[in-house]
């Protein structure tokens, strides 16, 4: 039988700033996001744990992978938070413009 994991709604995480609280806002099927919505660099602002809640990235490459599964709709869970970003017209001309570059690398 596989071990139950509870996942916190919030994390906080001693390399991170003096905003440090997270939020579980996208989840996929192997790696859970979380973001802090007050801090202004995206790269500082996105963590990635994965399914065991160890930490894979707290820089660049969360910001990437979290786009990433975003604009590839590879999500599996997103916040409400997060539904509502996505609706705004900025954040869509956003995605429209990374799955362009996205498709142009593939």
């Amino acid at each position: 039988m596989s071990k139950k994991i509870k996942i916190p709604i919030s994390i906080k995480h001693p390399s991170f700033r003096e905003n440090g609280m997270y939020f579980k806002a996208v989840e996929t099927k192997d790696y859970i996001f979380y973001c802090n919505y007050r801090e202004g660099d995206e790269n500082a602002g996105t963590v990635m744990f994965n399914r065991e809640m160890k930490l894979i990235s707290d820089n660049y490459f969360a910001f990437v992978g979290l786009w990433e599964a975003i604009g590839r709709k590879q999500y599996t869970h997103l916040s409400p938070t997060v539904k509502m970003e996505l609706r705004m017209p900025e954040m869509q001309k956003q995605i429209a413009d990374w799955v362009e570059a996205d498709n142009d690398t593939n």
